[in-house]
């Protein structure tokens, strides 16, 4: 193993498990604010994770290993939908299949780097599981008795899930809006350096200038002056 396949492995591991760690930590939270937070924070770990790998294979001339990877599920399309926006969220193709055999079921399929792929999955994972829970004790608050899976209960699962994707999706981009913003400040700041320095060496070479006028001015005067005298 080479020092580039080290360090990729290294730093992949270690966004796999951080992005476990926390959704560990947040699994069974209250409500959809909360599974939405923790979401984009496992959602920012692995876009400083791209960043950097993309740095690192610019350097070495290299690229990420794809993974293509299959999951049971996705028989309701909210399931399908979640799993297609954090897919998308995290750098990820998705695609899902039907079997058709009898007795065939559906599989979410995601394409991606290695940790993308992992942590998209368990992203999409505990969404949908988040998305489920919240369901069921809706039922029981509102329809005691009822089965989780009554109209009511699906159409509020689409809900909640819509809700979560839409909110993901717009918190990504506000986060993209400020990175902009810090780099057009960085480059207008690098701007105001470079005319700064400009400035300072047209001012040198104007003083250069005069500085030389002087000496030439002063020479000529002494030279009219030996030549009366």
């Amino acid at each position: 193993m080479n020092i580039h396949e080290h360090t990729f492995d290294a730093k992949t591991e270690a966004v796999i498990e951080k992005v476990r760690k926390l959704m560990a930590l947040a699994n069974g939270n209250d409500n959809e604010h909360q599974a939405e937070a923790a979401a984009n924070k496992a959602r920012e770990l692995l876009e400083a994770y791209n960043l950097d790998m993309a740095s690192i294979n610019k350097d070495t001339k290299s690229f990420t290993p794809r993974q293509d990877q299959k999951h049971r599920g996705g028989l309701y399309k909210w399931q399908r939908d979640l799993w297609n926006m954090v897919a998308i969220l995290n750098f990820c193709k998705y695609s899902y299949y039907r079997g058709l055999t009898a007795g065939s079921t559906y599989e979410h399929r995601l394409i991606g780097s290695k940790a993308n792929v992992i942590g998209a999955t368990i992203m999409a994972q505990y969404l949908q599981d988040t998305v489920d829970r919240l369901a069921k004790d809706w039922v029981k608050a509102n329809r005691p008795g009822s089965s989780v899976f009554i109209k009511e209960a699906i159409a509020y699962r689409e809900g909640v899930a819509e809700r979560l994707g839409t909110r993901l999706w717009q918190l990504r981009e506000e986060h993209l809006k400020e990175e902009r913003a810090k780099r057009d400040a960085e480059r207008s700041a690098c701007s105001s350096i470079i005319r700064t320095t400009s400035s300072i060496d047209h001012s040198r070479v104007s003083m250069s200038a005069a500085i030389a006028g002087l000496v030439r001015s002063v020479l000529w005067t002494r030279t009219k002056l030996y030549q009366r005298a």
